[in-house]
């Protein structure tokens, strides 16, 4: 008659750990994996979540799609703000009406020195001004001139876990670089003298006050079932020598310490023509799993062959999750630790396994491919140990395995007006504080 091997090897287990006194070592055992759970991060309070803690996540973006964006939006929303009617004083209780139907023509849109997110939006004014001057006469005159207009990018975080990035115009009036010129011509110099220096300055003044934040992009964190998750701003910056913008967000997973976010750096490597990328840093993927593990999502307690069993005698931690040293290549390691806490009927032993896989690039999508596990260590003989290899297939591994894809395969930038895109992966890079993934996209709103 042929023994199960498993039977054969709970037989050995149990003579083994007879020898040493079963209550004892599960005495032992019982109070470790306390401690170990114990010892494990949950979320974090969203209160503790601040500009400058490590960055979790990050998106940089070339400044020509920010700029392909912003273009077109800005175009849209200065259409009914560059009207105005106004009365100007001009001495001894008399006013010179005025109304203009401004035009923005060949505006730019590019970055500044004037703060360490600012770009300035600049072009043409044109379109028609309309002058009642009373005894001096009644003119229409061509409007002709230039708008240049400072502004910070800035964030506001959502309650949902989405972040929108913003252009905020409202504070276009605290930067002594934006300005407005006019020139009327046709008027004649005497009523252009009276007018134009205080119409510009209230041309300006109301501009800006009609101004409001101008919604550029939305980021929107992929669906990783971990509820509460949120995003907050960490850092932000415009970076000269890659011609790009870096946003990164901070999340409430646990254990990332301070210095060790991830390399925007890394992220910002771009190749020829790649213009979006999405970074990770990796350590949140082990943390991840085990919120996932702490709220029931993913199980914990497997069989003595790795099978999920709601009541099964192996319980399993997390150690870590790590990825390959600074390698740009077609297939990068990744190393996935655990330790699974055995507690059956008086057999108490646990041991400590180590997968490791592979990550690449197959049809524009990040695949994670898990090969093979070793036994690192064991409480008890590792020579008892039989079956190892049959953990492969337990199922926080393969959640594990879905949630390194999909944290980088799947978030998505939301552009206003509904068009969304998400990444179509052209190259990655991965070392221990940075996973990236660069593609190459093409803006275009939506219109309505």
């Amino acid at each position: 008659m042929k023994l199960d091997r498993s039977l054969i090897v709970l037989f050995l287990l149990g003579i083994a750990l007879t020898q040493y006194g079963c209550a004892q070592q599960c005495a032992v055992i019982q109070t470790d994996y306390k401690a170990a759970l114990a010892a494990e991060q949950s979320l974090v309070d969203t209160t503790e979540l601040a500009t400058g803690m490590p960055t979790h996540i990050g998106v940089a973006l070339r400044t020509d799609v920010v700029g392909d964006v912003a273009r077109q939006l800005i175009q849209k929303a200065l259409q009914d703000k560059l009207g105005m009617t106004t009365n100007l004083p001009v001495g001894a209780g008399k006013n010179i009406k005025v109304k203009l139907d401004g035009d923005a023509l060949n505006l730019k849109f590019e970055p500044t020195d004037a703060c360490d997110t600012c770009f300035k939006l600049a072009g043409d004014l044109g379109g028609n001004a309309n002058i009642t001057a009373g005894l001096l006469g009644n003119f229409t005159v061509p409007l002709n001139g230039t708008l240049n207009l400072v502004a910070p990018i800035n964030f506001a975080t959502q309650d949902n876990g989405e972040v929108k990035v913003l252009l905020d115009l409202q504070k276009a009036g605290d930067y002594a670089n934006s300005f407005v010129t006019m020139d009327l011509k046709g008027l004649p110099e005497a009523v252009k003298r009276l007018i134009k220096q205080p119409l510009t300055q209230e041309f300006m003044k109301q501009l800006t006050g009609k101004l409001e934040p101008l919604n550029l992009l939305t980021f929107k964190l992929p669906e990783l079932g971990i509820k509460g998750l949120k995003l907050f701003p960490s850092e932000i910056g415009y970076r000269p020598e890659q011609r790009a913008l870096f946003v990164g967000f901070t999340s409430n997973l646990p254990g990332i310490a301070s210095g060790q976010g991830l390399d925007a750096t890394k992220a910002l490597a771009f190749g020829a023509d790649e213009n979006l990328a999405v970074a990770i840093q990796p350590g949140i993927i082990a943390n991840a799993v085990s919120v996932l593990i702490q709220n029931g999502t993913i199980p914990r307690r497997y069989s003595l062959q790795g099978a999920a069993q709601s009541d099964g005698p192996a319980h399993v931690t997390m150690q870590s999750v790590q990825f390959g040293q600074a390698a740009e290549a077609t297939n990068d390691p990744v190393d996935i630790g655990f330790r699974s806490w055995v507690m059956n009927n008086g057999l108490c032993f646990w041991f400590d396994a180590l997968v490791t896989g592979a990550f690449s690039l197959e049809e524009k999508r990040l695949k994670v491919d898990l090969q093979q596990i070793k036994l690192v260590n064991a409480s008890i003989a590792p020579e008892l140990m039989q079956g190892i290899e049959q953990w492969k297939s337990a199922e926080f591994l393969g959640q594990t395995k879905n949630l390194i894809e999909t944290s980088l395969n799947e978030p998505s930038i939301e552009l206003p007006n509904g068009t969304s895109f998400t990444l179509a992966p052209s190259s990655f890079a991965s070392d221990d504080r940075t996973i990236t993934l660069r593609s190459i996209i093409k803006v275009k709103l939506a219109t309505n």
